[in-house]
């Protein structure tokens, strides 16, 4: 955004805590947006099922917040959700249509999030993310790779299934959107993840391994096990992958495929 001259603003939590809504929208108001892209949530899908008041104060009412402040600015607001609002229960890539049925805290919060926006909100565009990565921050990534560095086995789940999302390839399309000076579809939801075959956690950190290899060698051993036995708890879909196509096709926008976004971002963690 800064190399092409487009003026944002970029908040922490600290600065914009969207559950108070007073302070949320002097502050939006001071900065009066075209476009509020909301990437706060609370996604600790285990500690959701303890803390579901603080869980959905940020993903139902911030949300609810935000949407009520962007009528007001007249501005778009663009909004994460989750694979997590299904249940797992189909056997093909989940479309922008199928119902919605989570099983976890967490997912509910979120779904409800989505609909705050769908009931409320006059401009907005909600983007379904899944098995999100990148090189910086803690993500399964990054958490795999600094395992294979210590020479630490891991043990990963071999039956929830899904497709990976490169956070690079997520900004770039938003950086699209925002290029189509707002005149761009309203009230919209969308499955953006990566192009590529669904695989379970097990198969995915192995990919990651093979990219690994290319920069050094590891005694780490990758230990399947079944969801039941890592989490103690079926809170979890086995099955969420997303079909993309929707988006893919609207906005002519070409998605990689995750495994050649995967080696990129492995080339990157390299070379910090």
């Amino acid at each position: 955004l800064k190399k092409n001259n487009i003026n944002f603003h970029a908040l922490s939590k600290d600065e914009l805590d969207i559950r108070d809504y007073e302070n949320a929208k002097n502050l939006l108001f001071q900065i009066s947006p075209d476009l509020i892209i909301n990437c706060a949530a609370y996604t600790n899908v285990d500690k959701a099922e303890l803390e579901k008041e603080l869980a959905n104060d940020i993903n139902n009412f911030g949300v609810k917040n935000l949407s009520k402040i962007s009528n007001k600015l007249n501005c778009t607001l663009v909004h994460f959700s989750t694979d997590y609002v299904f249940n797992g229960s189909y056997n093909k890539k989940y479309t922008e249509s199928d119902k919605t049925d989570p099983i976890s805290y967490y997912g509910k919060t979120k779904l409800e999030g989505e609909n705050q926006l769908v009931n409320l909100c006059n401009k907005y565009l909600i983007l379904r993310v899944s098995w999100l990565f990148s090189e910086k921050r803690n993500n399964f990534v990054t958490f795999i790779l600094n395992k294979l560095l210590k020479n630490e086995d891991i043990i990963c789940v071999n039956d929830q299934v899904g497709i990976p999302t490169c956070a690079d390839d997520i900004s770039k399309f938003i950086f699209l959107y925002i290029n189509m000076n707002i005149k761009h579809q309203n009230k919209q939801v969308y499955h953006f993840v990566n192009n590529g075959n669904e695989v379970s956690w097990y198969e995915f950190a192995n990919k990651i391994l093979t990219f690994f290899e290319k920069f050094t060698s590891t005694t780490s051993k990758i230990i399947p096990v079944t969801s039941n036995d890592f989490f103690k708890t079926n809170i979890r879909p086995q099955y969420s992958a997303l079909c993309n196509k929707k988006i893919q096709d609207n906005y002519n926008f070409k998605i990689d495929n995750w495994e050649k976004s995967l080696n990129e971002t492995v080339n990157k963690f390299f070379k910090k």
